[in-house]
């Protein structure tokens, strides 16, 4: 696995659903234990993953205060998972 996918996954587990995070909440909510393991991770490293994500549709920027936040969006549900959920099996 490359670091910049262990970053993301991180970033992912970081972000909320509910309540946007500026990069500097971000960086502070990290995990102890993964910035230890990491020490070589940089704000830039921190912009670039944020914006991999964003490509991908997984995250959202929002401007909140005149500041950058962003917050993770809920997975789309395909058309045939939506069709599931209303017929009883």
């Amino acid at each position: 696995m490359k670091e910049s996918d262990i970053y993301e996954e991180e970033l992912l587990r970081t972000l909320s659903h509910f309540e946007p995070m500026s990069m500097e909440f971000i960086f502070l909510d990290f995990d102890q234990d993964f910035l230890i393991a990491n020490p070589e991770f940089t704000l830039e490293e921190l912009k670039n993953c944020l914006q991999n994500l964003e490509k991908k549709n997984l995250i959202k920027k929002i401007t909140q205060n005149q500041q950058e936040a962003w917050i993770k969006t809920y997975p789309k549900k395909s058309f045939w998972k939506k069709l599931k959920s209303y017929l009883p099996f």
